[in-house]
C-alpha cells in the first residue's frame, strides 16, 4: 500500500478557507521474533562459560600497551573473546 495516500476534501470546506485533509496510513500487524540465548544460573554450562572467559582473558598481552592503536587491537581482542564466548 502505498505511504503517501492522502486527499484534500474541497467539498467538506466550511465558511473558512480551510479546507480538511484525509490522510491514510496503513497499520500491519507484524510478529517480530526474537531471541534470547540464557545460561542456567550454577549450571554446568555456566561453569563452562565462565572458565572459557577467563582463561581467554588471561592469554591477553597487556603488557605493552603504550599507544592507542595496541589498545584498539587489545580492545578488538577482548570484543572477540566475548564474542567467540
Amino acid at each position: 500500500m502505498e505511504l503517501d495516500n492522502h486527499t484534500i476534501l474541497t467539498e467538506s470546506r466550511l465558511s473558512s478557507d480551510h479546507t480538511p485533509l484525509s490522510i491514510n496510513i496503513p497499520i500491519f500487524e507484524e510478529i517480530i521474533q526474537s531471541l534470547k540465548f540464557t545460561i542456567p544460573p550454577k549450571s554446568d554450562q555456566e561453569l563452562a562459560f565462565i572458565k572459557d572467559i577467563i582463561s581467554n582473558l588471561k592469554s591477553l598481552d597487556t603488557s605493552n600497551i603504550n599507544n592507542s592503536e595496541k589498545l584498539e587491537q587489545l580492545v578488538s581482542q577482548l570484543g572477540s573473546i566475548v564474542e567467540q564466548s
